[in-house]
Protein backbone atom coordinates (compact mmCIF):
# COMPACT_ATOMS: atom_id res chain seq x y z
CA UNK A 1 0.00 0.00 0.00
CA UNK A 2 1.20 3.41 -1.00
CA UNK A 3 2.56 5.54 1.98
CA UNK A 4 0.62 8.64 2.64
CA UNK A 5 0.76 11.48 4.54
CA UNK A 6 -0.83 14.73 5.59
CA UNK A 7 0.33 18.03 4.69
CA UNK A 8 0.68 20.43 7.61
CA UNK A 9 2.29 23.95 7.98
CA UNK A 10 5.21 22.13 9.73
CA UNK A 11 5.73 19.65 7.12
CA UNK A 12 4.76 16.20 6.33
CA UNK A 13 3.22 13.77 9.19
CA UNK A 14 3.23 10.53 8.36
CA UNK A 15 0.05 8.10 8.67
CA UNK A 16 -0.05 4.62 10.26
CA UNK A 17 -1.76 1.88 7.28
CA UNK A 18 -4.12 1.48 10.71
CA UNK A 19 -5.35 4.83 10.07
CA UNK A 20 -5.48 4.93 6.59
CA UNK A 21 -7.35 2.15 6.26
CA UNK A 22 -9.93 2.80 9.13
CA UNK A 23 -10.60 5.92 8.00
CA UNK A 24 -10.78 4.93 4.12
CA UNK A 25 -8.06 7.64 3.28
CA UNK A 26 -6.86 8.20 0.07
CA UNK A 27 -4.75 11.06 -1.63
CA UNK A 28 -6.50 13.93 -2.16
CA UNK A 29 -8.74 13.71 1.03
CA UNK A 30 -8.95 15.40 4.55
CA UNK A 31 -8.34 14.33 7.43
CA UNK A 32 -11.65 13.63 9.30
CA UNK A 33 -10.15 15.36 12.47
CA UNK A 34 -7.40 18.06 11.27
CA UNK A 35 -9.26 18.39 7.83
CA UNK A 36 -5.72 18.96 6.60
CA UNK A 37 -5.14 17.31 3.38
CA UNK A 38 -3.69 13.56 2.51
CA UNK A 39 -0.82 13.65 0.58
CA UNK A 40 2.06 11.51 -1.03
CA UNK A 41 5.47 11.47 0.14
CA UNK A 42 6.34 14.34 -2.09
CA UNK A 43 3.76 16.17 -0.63
CA UNK A 44 1.59 16.13 -4.15
CA UNK A 45 -1.87 15.18 -4.58
CA UNK A 46 -4.19 14.01 -8.10
CA UNK A 47 -7.88 14.44 -6.55
CA UNK A 48 -9.74 12.12 -8.78
CA UNK A 49 -12.71 13.77 -11.21
CA UNK A 50 -15.81 14.41 -9.72
CA UNK A 51 -18.14 12.12 -11.38
CA UNK A 52 -20.10 12.90 -14.18
CA UNK A 53 -23.73 13.13 -13.69
CA UNK A 54 -25.90 10.67 -15.82
CA UNK A 55 -28.94 11.45 -17.46
CA UNK A 56 -31.33 8.73 -17.65
CA UNK A 57 -33.47 8.17 -20.83
CA UNK A 58 -36.51 6.78 -21.20
CA UNK A 59 -37.95 4.37 -23.60
CA UNK A 60 -38.80 7.16 -25.86
CA UNK A 61 -35.26 8.04 -25.71
CA UNK A 62 -35.75 11.44 -24.26
CA UNK A 63 -33.80 12.57 -21.57
CA UNK A 64 -35.14 13.05 -18.16
CA UNK A 65 -36.14 16.45 -16.92
CA UNK A 66 -36.38 17.99 -13.96
CA UNK A 67 -39.30 20.41 -13.12
CA UNK A 68 -38.99 23.55 -10.98
CA UNK A 69 -41.35 23.46 -7.87
CA UNK A 70 -43.63 26.22 -10.19
CA UNK A 71 -43.99 23.69 -12.59
CA UNK A 72 -44.70 20.68 -10.28
CA UNK A 73 -47.59 22.85 -8.84
CA UNK A 74 -48.94 23.46 -12.62
CA UNK A 75 -48.90 20.02 -13.47
CA UNK A 76 -50.39 19.19 -9.69
CA UNK A 77 -53.14 21.74 -10.71
CA UNK A 78 -53.88 20.83 -14.04
CA UNK A 79 -52.76 24.32 -15.14
CA UNK A 80 -49.65 26.37 -16.56
CA UNK A 81 -47.98 29.21 -15.43
CA UNK A 82 -47.38 30.79 -18.84
CA UNK A 83 -51.69 30.86 -20.02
Amino acid sequence: MEELYIKTPKGLVQLPEEVVRKYNLKEGSLTPFTRERVVNRFGEYHPEPPPQQRLLKDATGMQERRFTTAENLDIARGSDSYS
